[in-house]
């Protein structure tokens, strides 16, 4: 496929979804317009599954999201027939990507509908149990269900990667609250043990703190013209060295 058969693929996809996610139990009251600020205005959403509290960007604004996901693709440009592993796909649409127009070996873990996923409820956001369902039908028509494992990232737990990768993406990384210098590097060390030698590392972490940043200061996102902001390639030499020096200091 090239990249505009993808795209059409993945509104396809988005399309098919949208009824099944109506059947599960979004009420006619709860799947009116929602509003989205820009730039201090307030401008109507075109179709009816966005909300502050429920999202659905991936479903409502599939245009908007693929042009960042194209962004996040093209910064990492992984290698033909390369291997992408993905801490919380969710839709999956960045691991269609690398398959499709790279050719790419793919894997994943995130949150899977019906599983005894976790019992802190402040992992648990609104509408989590629907947005679960939607990420399981989107895994189920990209044929992706049986590479995406299901598991909550937590701080001090290896990451079922199942193997050794060329890239380890995580582009909607919230997994790092309230994370101390301690809780990055074993999450470090756990991704460079399962990068190859010449992999990379490309994430988007919210609230870095500035101790965190002068410890591992390649987590700082690096601004690249017409990239995606917020978002960092790293080489795994580079969090090595890391590694051995905060080591070191420690």
């Amino acid at each position: 496929m090239d990249s505009d058969q993808v795209r059409a693929r993945i509104i396809e996809v988005g399309q098919r979804v949208k009824p099944a996610l109506l059947e599960r139990g979004l009420s006619a009251e709860e799947i009116q317009p929602g509003y989205k600020y820009v730039a201090g205005e307030a401008k109507q959403r075109p179709r009816p599954f966005w909300s502050e509290e429920r999202g659905y960007k991936y479903i409502d604004d599939v245009d908007d999201h693929l042009r960042r996901l194209a962004k996040s693709f093209d910064f990492l440009d992984p290698r033909p027939g390369s291997a992408v592993f993905e801490i919380g796909p969710g839709s999956c649409f960045f691991l269609v990507l690398c398959r499709e127009l790279r050719g790419c070996r793919v894997a994943g873990v995130d949150w899977i509908e019906d599983e005894a996923a976790d019992q802190d409820d402040s992992l648990r956001m609104p509408f989590h149990d629907l947005q679960k369902y939607a990420f399981r039908l989107f895994r189920e028509h990209f044929g992706l269900a049986d590479v995406v494992r299901h598991q909550v990232v937590k701080a001090h737990q290896p990451i079922a990667f199942g193997g050794q990768y060329d890239a380890i993406v995580a582009t909607r990384a919230m997994f790092n609250r309230g994370w101390q210098e301690g809780e990055y590097r074993y999450w470090l060390e756990d991704c460079y043990r399962h990068l190859r030698p010449e992999g990379h590392l490309m994430v988007h972490l919210n609230k870095l703190e500035p101790e965190h940043l002068a410890v591992f200061p390649f987590l700082r996102p690096v601004p690249v013209p017409g990239g995606v902001k917020k978002l960092s390639r790293i080489a795994r030499e580079t969090i090595g060295q890391a590694l051995e020096g905060s080591t070191r200091r420690g």
